[in-house]
């Protein structure tokens, strides 16, 4: 539809529908009501319990409330702004911290955004678009319902962001000489969003092609005219994102621009990846025909009659305005109801999604939800033609749909998300409540544990327990709780871990030498009063020791020169049969042996077996090869390992490598012998 003009050539104002909201009150609060009830019902039956992302959220927001610090992005990693902290914070103030209260605040935003859903059909001028579009968002798909209550950082707030800067372009498109200040004010918008998550660029794209498309074919007096306002507008757009996204911005300039380190596309090979995950995956997540996480559809069918369903919608308003949609690449928009800004704004969205290198993400596809917004509108619209011409399939259609979203949500039961996994399958508990408690009654402050029970444990404890984190995922959000943990000594300290892993380290501790003692709470086992069973041990004078090697045998001694910055290395690549011995002057009463890797952990056995050569010529094996992955495990990443043994006559420590490590050789910082 072209542009209407007056007779002079200027653009005409678009006379937009009126309706009145109090007329529509008793529609939006009973929608409201029900979006509520949905998301609490979720909410309650999952007994609020949070994950270790949110946590972080929490953290951060209750370090708000005590003035410690006002952080600029989410704790370790800087490009997710803290406005949801910040507004956390708030709640916290008043309400006391808790995981209610932490999950308020992306629960409110996704009451917002209904209402906004609901302007951005008037601002189209259809009330029936405005209210099946906002049926659908208080009752959408799983993932949208999982994530209206999930504090990770402004994936919610984000969504609302995006939306209220498209309403704000939607009145920018239908006045006939916008003005700059509308222009700056939509740029703001866009620059909180930047600051808050860069999924904002689904929502800038199509809004800067339709407001420079706007800009460059609009009827002006002159080309100097139309130059001279595009230049304007731009500038103030530009000026008004950077004010915006102030936050950001100077983090940047003080930090070399760190933020635009994740900023990586994905290699075509990749690319190829993002569309086949998004078509087979996210997109039937995204429609309801699967759950997050899930494999295996909601029911039988439920793939291709969301696509049928959908794709008949989408079909039927491009029906209805093809010749709006091909103008576009002509720069030529539709004024009046410019509905396919929804097909261009999913379209850039996909092929943003899968060019970027969290395309990946298809599994629980929260880089996408954005998308809720085209979709939601483009299927209102389809709707509301469909009902001008056949009413009862209309309806048919709405119902399909709402009850596809029902099934994903209880078919089978609440679609509760899952706790995160740890190991082995073995998942964070539910309730880490007796845990906690035992902690503060033995007086343990620090604990050494997974990063998804850490977090939790410091924000339901209110940091009363902090943490080290102890094996993958390795990411530290906050440091000062890794060097609390390392002033206090890492072994002393417990560890808590689900049964698989309690395993593994039962059986490194036996080899080691270590006592210690266990509980089970909370799902979890926690090992305390970890210490080696002797104590005082002293090395054995260096005069007396002779290191042999079958590789590098020239460089042995550096591995028994009591030296920790020199090392004996094998010159090649680990290969099965390397050996490496320690021979004493005399058989010597030895308790126990440590292994020291300094400065060069890449240089970790594979495979290692360790013997001793008594007095009487008899060996004693004290690692066997086959406990070496759980001696690994309990290690970790520390470069000193330590066994220790009731008293000993050896003569010989043999050292065994029969693993194999195509990069990089085998070396030994210091090898010490204890009595």
């Amino acid at each position: 539809m072209a542009a209407a003009q007056k007779s002079d050539g200027a653009l005409q104002a678009i006379a937009v529908p009126h309706y009145s909201l109090r007329a529509d009150a008793p529609f939006l609060i009973s929608v409201l009501l029900i979006a509520l009830v949905l998301r609490l019902d979720f909410l309650i039956a999952n007994n609020f319990v949070i994950d270790a992302d949110e946590a972080i959220v929490g953290l951060m927001a209750k370090h708000i409330s005590e003035f410690k610090e006002l952080p600029t992005f989410y704790y370790g990693q800087n490009y997710m702004g803290s406005l949801e902290p910040i507004l956390t914070s708030i709640v916290f103030f008043f309400f006391g911290i808790s995981s209610a209260a932490l999950k308020a605040v992306p629960l409110f935003f996704s009451l917002v955004l209904i209402l906004l859903i609901y302007q951005v059909g008037l601002e189209l001028g259809n009330r029936g678009v405005a209210r099946i579009a906002a049926l659908l968002t208080a009752l959408p798909p799983q993932l949208l319902v999982i994530w209206s209550s999930m504090a990770r950082g402004g994936f919610v707030e984000v969504v609302c962001i995006g939306t209220l800067a498209i309403i704000l372009t939607l009145r920018w498109i239908h006045a006939a000489a916008p003005r700059p200040s509308q222009t700056a004010w939509i740029g703001a918008l866009l620059g909180l969003g930047w600051w808050v998550n860069n999924q904002i660029v689904y929502f800038a794209l199509p809004i800067a092609f339709y407001m420079g498309a706007l800009l460059i074919r609009r009827a002006a007096p002159s080309m100097q005219v139309r130059i001279k306002s595009v230049a304007v507008h731009t500038l103030a757009g530009i000026a008004a994102f950077f004010v915006g996204g102030f936050p950001y911005w100077v983090y940047n300039l003080q930090h070399d621009f760190v933020s635009f380190e994740i900023a990586k596309s994905a290699t075509l090979s990749q690319m190829k990846d993002h569309v086949l995950g998004l078509g087979e995956t996210a997109l039937p997540m995204l429609l309801g025909a699967r759950r997050q996480w899930h494999s295996e559809e909601v029911f039988a069918g439920a793939g291709m009659l969301v696509l049928a369903l959908y794709g008949a919608l989408f079909l039927i308003v491009l029906a209805k305005r093809w010749k709006q949609v091909l103008a576009l690449p002509l720069l030529r928009v539709d004024r009046r109801q410019p509905v396919e800004f929804f097909f261009l704004f999913l379209a850039l969205t996909f092929v943003v999604f899968a060019a970027s290198s969290y395309g990946s993400l298809v599994e629980s596809p929260r880089y996408l939800l954005p998308s809720y917004v085209g979709i939601f509108i483009l299927s209102a619209s389809g709707l509301s033609i469909l009902y001008g011409y056949v009413r009862g399939v209309s309806y048919a259609m709405l119902a399909a749909i709402i009850a596809v979203n029902c099934c994903s949500w209880y078919l089978g039961g609440r679609a509760l998300p899952g706790e995160p996994f740890v190991a082995r399958g073995e998942r964070v508990s539910k309730d880490q409540s007796q845990l906690i408690a035992w902690l503060q009654t033995h007086g343990y402050e620090v604990v050494r544990t997974n990063y998804w029970i850490g977090y939790r444990l410091a924000f339901e404890s209110q940091e009363k327990i902090r943490f080290a984190i102890y094996q993958p995922p390795s990411t530290v959000r906050i440091a000062g709780y890794e060097a609390e943990a390392r002033r206090r000594g890492l072994h002393t300290l417990p560890l808590v871990l689900v049964p698989s892993q309690a395993e593994i380290i039962r059986r490194a501790l036996l080899v080691e030498g270590y006592n210690y003692r266990e509980e089970s709470l909370s799902g979890y086992v926690v090992f305390y009063d970890i210490a080696p069973k002797q104590s005082e041990l002293s090395r054995v004078p260096l005069n007396v020791v002779t290191a042999y090697a079958s590789d590098a045998p020239q460089n042995a001694a550096l591995a028994v020169d009591g030296v920790l910055q020199t090392r004996w290395g094998s010159a090649r690549p680990q290969a099965p049969g390397m050996q490496f011995t320690v021979e004493l002057d005399k058989p010597r009463q030895l308790r126990g042996v440590r292994y020291e890797l300094g400065t060069w952990p890449q240089d970790e056995p594979q495979s290692l077996g360790i013997e001793l050569l008594l007095a009487d010529g008899k060996k004693k094996v004290l690692l066997d090869p086959k406990d070496w992955d759980s001696v690994r495990f309990f290690r970790e990443r520390e470069p000193a390992i330590l066994f220790t043994f009731d008293a000993l006559p050896v003569k010989k420590v043999i050292l065994t490598q029969n693993g194999e490590q195509k990069i990089f050789d085998w070396s030994i910082a210091e090898l010490e012998l204890l009595e």
